[in-house]
């Protein structure tokens, strides 16, 4: 039983993310949209009618791609799992089937041959990303090794610089915290702020720094989850 009033009870923000099923539906309805348009663009000069084809299924290529970039920017800034499907995926499948059709069909080979450019410009994306985040996470892992851990207490929660209103905030609080040698020092971490629960002013947080050189801001991380909001970055 719950002792808190259910018309009190703050509105938590949705964390979870978008299923394998919806993501791999958009990028397949994404990527025969595209298909569909290259092949109604090599038939429009000699059957008009195939106009039809290219226009019903522009605002379906580019709510794909709105969708793939929305759960990228859940993934960063809400906390949501990061999906499988991203823009630079999408990208790479729809500008590979509208490229082939286009180089394959009749006209137009040099919008084939530029999309096809978007294609291997979006595969070798995909190939850096791949070996950069191992890397990042190997390196972060790392630091922490190296890092000291102690309580900080925020002096900020960055909301008076908005407006009073209930949508969730990206605000930059302050956290002070104390060194190993005693000196006292402050850090301003991005926090996804929900207003009717943020991380307020005199919460504990947790910091981690390096010894060697406290002052390092690249080094400073600053962990904080509420189950509402949270400090974005921090490790979980």
């Amino acid at each position: 039983m719950s002792t808190v009033p259910p018309a009190s009870r703050p509105r938590l923000p949705d964390r979870s993310g978008p299923s394998m099923t919806k993501q791999y539906v958009v990028l397949v309805m994404g990527t025969a949209a595209a298909g569909l348009m290259a092949f109604s663009g090599t038939r429009i000069a000699t059957e008009p009618i195939w106009l039809l084809g290219l226009i019903p299924p522009l605002p379906l290529v580019f709510l794909g791609l709105l969708a793939t970039t929305a759960w990228l920017s859940h993934s960063a800034v809400s906390g949501r799992p990061r999906s499988a499907v991203g823009p630079v995926h999408y990208l790479a499948c729809t500008t590979f089937v509208a490229g082939l059709v286009l180089v394959t069909g009749s006209g137009v080979k040099w919008v084939g041959v530029g999309l096809l450019s978007v294609t291997a410009l979006a595969v070798v994306v995909l190939l850096i990303l791949a070996v950069v985040r191992p890397r990042r996470r190997a390196a972060a892992a790392a630091v922490r090794t190296r890092s000291v851990k102690v309580t900080g207490v925020v002096t900020d929660d960055g909301l008076a610089r908005f407006a009073q209103t209930p949508s969730p905030k990206l605000a930059t609080i302050t956290v002070r915290f104390v060194d190993a040698a005693g000196v006292p020092r402050w850090v301003t971490p991005k926090a996804f702020q929900l207003r009717s629960r943020p991380i307020a002013v005199d919460d504990e947080v947790t910091v981690w720094f390096d010894p060697a050189d406290p002052g390092d801001l690249s080094r400073i991380v600053v962990e904080k989850d509420n189950g509402s909001s949270h400090v974005i970055g921090g490790r979980r």
